[in-house]
């Protein structure tokens, strides 16, 4: 048997307890009080010698921080777990976890094996340290390899309502009070680890008439429907408003265009494709801005938006009382459903949206484990051309020629949103 086969065997009863199915203590909150003294210390040997084969180290100093480590997790373990099954695959699975990571990244291990024998192993503080690293390098790589993330090309930004100016008060009074308010400005900061496996591992399921996504967090297994996705962006129900049950009925493509121009449209609107943010008057046209950037993953030609989003603005507009949900659902589902097929995204879209459900699911489970967000600027909105280096001199030269249409693009934004939409660009 593997040594992370770890099956019940290993774990006895007191004496008068009942290995099977009949006694409930064994699952109950007592249940820590029924192992025999030596199941704990079975299941530590089990994981010291798991990390014994997967992590450097160095010499006796270096095994015993790497038997440290292995009681500190066995413990957190231990005190999070709910019953002894529980706890049991709660083990199992994070050793699993760090066995495939190793097998996808053996050269760095080796890479590193030979690093941490140059390491002075009277220092436990640096060895712990590299112990650690070791530890989260080989779990990290199990959950998504390096070689799969994805550019954090700026999207679905978040609106600073305090930080918001322009010459129309009445745009941050109406978004203040607005249902979608909530969907406009929260954000969250999470794992870039977990926001990469998780775009990567979503998926679009449809049973029974009814979609759904389904994703993974950490080694967690997650479900979103629509109702879920609501609650998390906080947007209103069919009877959310006082003596209503039901929502406002889409209008019709004409009448959606007609009272567009109503609001003093400079153009022609024949159709919605045909709809361009420069024709509408100073007001909407922050209006729309706003709600374009910060509710859609847009990442160019922010001049247009979808038909649904143009719905959005309408709703806005006119303060219909609309199913903003069903037409965010909509847009995230349509972009999870193109990238499992031939139009795979080089960006992860809807960042905040996806940041805000890996956050209801860490809060909703704390043994999801907690790593470090990186909120510093991610470093792949600048590139270096193949074989160059961004150190010297000659960097400027070093960098793609999209490097720094990000960097002005995200500038632009901030411009647009917060020095004064229809003084800069009407």
């Amino acid at each position: 048997m593997s040594s992370l086969e770890m099956d019940a065997s290993n774990w006895g009863p007191t004496p008068g307890g009942n290995a099977g199915g009949g006694d409930s203590s064994i699952e109950s909150g007592d249940w820590r009080s029924k192992l025999q003294a030596d199941s704990r210390e079975m299941i530590l040997n089990n994981i010291v010698g798991t990390l014994k084969r997967l992590v450097p180290f160095s010499g006796h100093e270096g095994l015993q921080e790497l038997k440290k480590i292995a009681m500190r997790f066995e413990e957190k373990i231990y005190t999070a777990a709910t019953s002894q099954s529980d706890y049991l695959q709660k083990i199992s699975l994070k050793m699993l976890t760090m066995e495939t990571g190793s097998q996808n990244s053996m050269p760095d291990a080796r890479q590193s094996n030979s690093a941490a024998n140059s390491v002075n192993p009277s220092d436990p503080g640096t060895m712990t340290h590299n112990l650690n690293q070791g530890i989260d390098h080989v779990v990290d790589n199990a959950l998504i390899h390096p070689d799969q993330f994805l550019p954090l090309t700026p999207n679905n930004f978040h609106l600073d309502i305090e930080a918001l100016k322009c010459q129309h008060e009445v745009v941050v009074e109406i978004l203040r009070g607005h249902p979608i308010y909530y969907a406009l400005t929260a954000t969250a900061e999470v794992p870039r680890l977990y926001l990469q496996q998780f775009w990567r591992s979503l998926t679009h399921i449809r049973e029974e008439g009814e979609n759904r996504l389904e994703s993974r967090i950490d080694g967690m297994h997650i479900v979103i429907t629509r109702e879920l996705f609501r609650q998390i962006l906080r947007l209103p129900t069919a009877n959310s408003v006082p003596g209503r049950d039901s929502f406002d009925p889409p209008v019709s493509e004409a009448t959606l265009c007609a009272e567009i121009q109503s609001l003093g449209y400079s153009a022609d609107l024949p159709q919605t494709s045909s709809f361009n943010r420069r024709h509408l008057t100073p007001l909407w046209y922050t209006f729309f801005t706003i709600l374009n950037r910060c509710l859609s993953s847009i990442t160019k030609g922010i001049d247009q938006c979808s038909a649904n989003l143009l719905r959005l603005f309408h709703g806005v507009a006119f303060y219909r009382h609309i199913d903003y949900t069903a037409i965010l659902w909509y847009e995230l589902d349509q972009k999870v459903r193109d990238n499992a097929g031939n139009r795979r995204r080089n960006f992860i879209p809807f960042m905040r949206f996806l940041q805000l459900i890996i956050r209801h699911y860490m809060e909703l489970h704390p043994t999801i484990a907690r790593r470090s967000t990186h909120t510093d600027m991610d470093t792949s909105n600048w590139r270096p051309t193949p074989g160059g280096s961004v150190v010297g001199g000659d960097w400027r030269s070093k960098l793609q020629a999209d490097s720094r249409e990000r960097i002005l693009n995200n500038i632009l934004l901030q411009l647009e949103l917060y020095v004064g939409i229809s003084k800069i660009l009407c």
